[in-house]
């Protein structure tokens, strides 16, 4: 019984661990996101897409206008004005 009390608990802080989420990291995500803007837009577009999904779910106002803001550039350098 003791054992499975300890892997839940494992399992637990492994989860909450994964989930973590700063603002620190949202700013370096959108740092790395417009420095390869030029050099390997499609990188950047996957990362400014998962760092807006980030912004939204800690409620990050700054992070969520930045990330959107790589996104229409980038959607609208590739041609795609409908996203």
């Amino acid at each position: 019984m003791k054992k499975i009390s300890l892997l839940q608990l494992f399992l637990l802080s492994c989860f909450f661990n994964g989930q973590t989420i700063t603002k620190q990291e949202i700013d370096r995500n959108i740092n790395i996101a417009s420095n390869v803007s030029l050099s390997n837009p499609i990188k950047s577009l996957q990362l400014a897409e998962k760092t807006y999904k980030d912004s939204k779910n800690i409620n990050c106002r700054l992070g969520i206008l930045e990330s959107g803001n790589i996104m229409m550039t980038k959607y609208f350098d590739n041609g795609n004005f409908k996203k």
